[in-house]
């Protein structure tokens, strides 16, 4: 879904910003464009948006659908680190390949969700706080299973370039590495 934006501001130049997101039927939003003529956009849309993200990367219903999202959200220089683990743009597209290769019916459940948008050397920056359960069926047994996700994901202007995660397996048979599994 795209939006376009209205500035609720008021006549004021306080230090808060909030600006209502309309749908539209013009396609995605150029968020670089919409950052440098209208300033950062709302904490509620960001958390529409991630919560996009999860449902199309985390929640695809193929490795097809995965390998056509994944580009729309990531940066190609993304690094992720979970666990204990440091992996790259690369390796966390074949991580979601395994992770879906052995997983299915996959939902998420939002605990918490936070979006604080700032400037950082001169670059406007978003970081969104996720605390999320993510549940799914073993796609080898049909056992369910559950993890529990607290994760710092952090966005430029419009893609999402690094994380720093934490995943425990709270429920079913998977390993540990359910978080970082590449092989």
């Amino acid at each position: 879904m795209a939006y376009s934006s209205s500035d609720t501001s008021g006549s004021g130049s306080g230090r808060s910003r909030s600006l209502k997101l309309q749908p539209t039927a013009t396609g995605p939003m150029d968020l670089s464009e919409f950052y440098t003529n209208k300033g950062y956009v709302s904490e509620t849309w960001w958390k529409d948006y991630f919560m996009t993200v999860m449902n199309d990367v985390v929640c695809a219903s193929s490795v097809e659908q995965l390998e056509a999202k994944i580009p729309k959200y990531f940066d190609r220089d993304y690094v992720q680190h979970v666990d204990g683990k440091t992996i790259g743009y690369d390796e966390f597209v074949e991580h979601m390949k395994v992770v879906h290769g052995k997983i299915k019916d996959v939902s998420v459940r939002w605990k918490e969700l936070h979006a604080y948008a700032f400037a950082n050397d001169g670059k406007r920056e978003t970081h969104i706080f996720s605390h999320h359960v993510v549940s799914y069926k073993d796609r080898a047994s049909g056992a369910e299973g559950s993890a529990e996700v607290c994760g710092l994901f952090k966005c430029g202007t419009d893609l999402i370039f690094e994380c720093n995660e934490m995943t425990t397996v709270t429920h079913g048979a998977m390993g540990a590495d359910l978080g970082s599994a590449t092989a």
